[in-house]
């Protein structure tokens, strides 16, 4: 077998690139026809290596990226052959349907999809490659064969006849003449929608129950296979330049102090006993830093029991990191550094940064959208002189606890949106929309005088077709308010406008760094809470506050925000027990013992650390420009949290007998209750009524007070004043019970 003279080749990778290239062609056997066409592919491959080896030297040499670039842009065939060789090896077809005209001439063994059907003798074959036109005989084999049937052709690649070039098909100078073609598989119905027509894309609902359909269509292969990409990037990046190492923690653990809601997974062997679905590897990564890791990472599959939006999932995917001995700057660099190695097209470092008080002053959020104006603005002035008397009167009678805050929107936006929906379904903001000169309206418009009209424009520069929004009250709910309306107003602009650059376009990338975040606050019952998590450590400045005036410290934490979304969250850990334990009892009134063995491990000699997680699926839904982070997953749970695809979650068993589920033990004619809220409810307030007693593991008496109002329980006065029975499960494990009359 005659093989081409590769390149001159000399470092030890591209002596090794070429022995295996090499050796590859060698191993397969010459194909029937004119040539081994595997052979040329690989040869074109081992070119098309050697080209880029030399402009990876060009670089090095200080050669210009973009000249280097275009080098290796510049080499079509090589590259089609180079996918091919890839895509191909361990399969039965020798290319994909990828073709062009540098493969005219050649024998090829192609499969895919049925895109297209014309007088039963064109097909369009489609893979995941590509699309390309197949030639074939009138035969019985493709009449009224139906779309989506799978198909493998071989055939040779000519050029289309004059005149029958696609020039809207990236194969569309070429087709394929088949020689014989084999049915693999033909659907038994038609599909649920058309999978090639942008125009006819269905609603989500009927996405999501045929996802695997969905999934063939050219859009959501482009995003699972660009997530691929830059998943490989970020790997690449963290592993080989910057020394990290790929841990995987489990995802089966104890329940978390504070926090989300966590999914509960019973255990057979140890009946009433619970993992939680991990929220994130927070733990565990923070052990590995005491462990001596000293630079961890993970893709993490991470689980929170929450409502579902079009930013969250009950499941996502985080990119989670941790380093020893780090600085915030250091961190952040970190970030910029790895994202601008995987998405350079979107990344130009340094980000800006924006102090947690600033932005929710300017913004009305934790998370601005700073690709538009229109900020928040401090309207004292303007409501002190207005003749709108309550108005007026709302600010002054207020005292100091009032504030007055306006936004205004320029580009003709007074002239767009309807006034009176937006004023009745915003009552306590006041609205202007700014006409001709004397023409205001909206309610300043109709109840401010002439004084005041020129006052305002004079200090706000209003001028025609301007809208104004204000409102008076409680800081916290004004600036939340108009933050929220800032959002909506441009997003409805925007839709009004389809033919003007959007205010939230798309295209624009716009990274922002928030730091100086509180590091607690009030729930609604005054008690203390963590606005991050617990082991989030204080800044250096505040530590000295930390137990004496909680709320005025602040955290050492930082989150990175895109476009208005929040797609990555760290900060600086604490690293010692018992500041920790302190943290837990004093300020978060949590039982320590919940987390002994990390207590136990800080206190073990534990290096300074921290880090921050990426929420993979926020940042690709903003990189790619979708609205919803489902279109990004390749399974995503609905808006409820269900698949709609499988029906998940669903009853274990509607005939299982609920005493005998997950290990529970019959005793007597008592049923026992633990944490599995998945159980058919009927079945189990059935179960419960006919019982005459029920025996409750204590660690469930959280889950049993859930149950109490849904089937009318008997309630556990707080002192428990029942008999705690002591029962073994098993080896010298013991477990306590609570026994409830009914």
């Amino acid at each position: 077998m005659a093989l081409l003279a590769p390149p001159p080749v000399g470092t030890a990778l591209e002596r090794a690139i070429t022995r295996n290239l090499l050796w590859d062609a060698q191993l397969h056997p010459s194909l029937p026809g004119a040539g081994n066409s595997l052979c040329e592919m690989r040869m074109r491959q081992l070119r098309c290596v050697s080209r880029l080896l030399l402009a990876l030297k060009q670089t090095e040499a200080g050669v210009p990226r973009s000249y280097v670039t275009s080098q290796a842009e510049g080499l079509p065939d090589q590259s089609n052959a180079q996918a091919d060789a890839r895509t191909c090896l361990y399969t039965t077809r020798t290319h994909t349907c990828d073709l062009s005209t540098a493969d005219i001439g050649q024998r090829v063994k192609i499969s895919g999809w049925v895109q297209f059907q014309r007088f039963n003798r064109f097909l369009v074959l489609r893979d995941a490659y590509g699309e390309v036109q197949v030639s074939v005989d009138e035969s019985d084999v493709v009449e009224d064969l139906p779309l989506e049937s799978v198909l493998e052709v071989e055939g040779r690649v000519e050029r289309r006849p004059a005149g029958q070039s696609n020039l809207g098909m990236k194969s569309g100078e070429v087709e394929v003449l088949a020689e014989s073609v084999s049915v693999l598989s033909a659907p038994q119905s038609p599909p649920a929608f058309p999978l090639h027509d942008k125009a006819k894309v269905p609603n989500e609902k009927v996405r999501m129950e045929h996802r695997y359909l969905d999934i063939r269509r050219p859009d959501m292969q482009e995003v699972l296979r660009r997530r691929s990409e830059v998943n490989h990037a970020l790997r690449r990046f963290l592993v080989e330049e910057r020394g990290f190492v790929e841990v995987e923690t489990p995802t089966m653990f104890l329940r978390t102090p504070g926090g989300a809601r966590e999914f509960l997974v019973p255990s057979s062997n140890l009946p009433g006993r619970f993992y939680a679905l991990t929220q994130s590897p927070q733990q565990f990564k923070q052990l590995l830093m005491v462990g001596g890791v000293d630079r961890y990472f993970q893709f993490a599959r991470c689980y929170r029991d929450e409502s579902t939006r079009q930013d969250r999932q009950v499941e996502f995917t985080q990119l989670d990191l941790e380093m020893s001995f780090p600085s915030k700057e250091g961190v952040m660099k970190l970030v910029e550094d790895l994202l601008e190695s995987a998405i350079p097209e979107h990344v130009k470092p340094p980000f800006p940064r924006m102090k947690y008080e600033d932005a929710f002053e300017q913004y009305g959020t934790d998370k601005p959208d700073t690709r538009f104006e229109s900020r928040i603005q401090d309207f004292s002035d303007q409501v002190r002189n207005c003749s709108l008397k309550a108005l007026k009167e709302r600010f002054i009678g207020g005292g100091e606890a009032a504030v007055a805050r306006g936004l205004v929107f320029k580009r003709g936006t007074g002239y767009i949106l309807p006034l009176d929906s937006l004023e009745k379904e915003n009552t306590s903001v006041a609205f202007l929309s700014v006409r001709s000169p004397g023409a205001w309206k909206g309610i300043l418009g109709r109840h401010v005088d002439a004084d005041t009209k020129t006052h305002w424009t004079k200090t706000l520069g209003l001028m025609d077709g301007d809208l104004l929004l204000i409102s008076v009250g409680d800081r916290s709910q004004v600036l939340k308010t108009l933050g929220r309306l800032r959002l909506e107003v441009a997003e409805a602009v925007d839709r009004a406008r389809p033919s003007v650059p959007p205010l939230r376009d798309g295209s624009k990338k716009h990274f922002l760094w928030l730091t100086d975040f509180p590091l607690f606050e009030r729930t609604e019952g005054g008690a203390w809470s963590s606005v991050h998590h617990p082991f989030t450590a204080p800044l250096e400045e505040d530590a000295e506050r930390l137990f004496c005036d909680p709320g005025s410290v602040r955290a050492a934490h930082w989150d990175l925000v895109l476009n208005g979304e929040e797609v990555a969250g760290g900060s600086l850990r604490i690293h010692s027990g018992q500041v920790q334990k302190r943290v837990l009892e004093e300020i978060l009134k949590e039982d320590p013992l919940q987390l002994k063995h990390l207590l136990e491990a800080l206190d073990s000699g534990c290096p300074p650390h921290g880090g921050i997680a990426l929420g993979m699926d926020r940042l690709y839904a903003c990189l790619l420009s979708r609205s919803s982070i489902r279109d990004v997953i390749a399974f995503p749970k609905s808006a409820t949290g269900r698949d709609p695809m499988s029906g998940a979650p669903a009853p274990l068993n509607v005939g299982a007998d609920v005493s005998t589920v997950n290990g529970a033990i019959p005793v007597m004619d008592a049923v026992e209750i633990k944490a599995d809220e998945w159980i058919s409810e009927l079945r189990l307030e059935k179960k419960i009524r006919d019982c005459k007693q029920t025996r409750i593991p204590t660690e469930s008496l959280s889950v049993y007070a859930n149950w109490q109002e849904a089937f009318c329980l008997p309630s556990i006065p707080p002192t428990l004043p029942v008999d705690v029975l002591e029962e073994t499960t098993g080896g010298e494990e013991r477990m306590d019970w609570v026994e409830v009359c009914l």
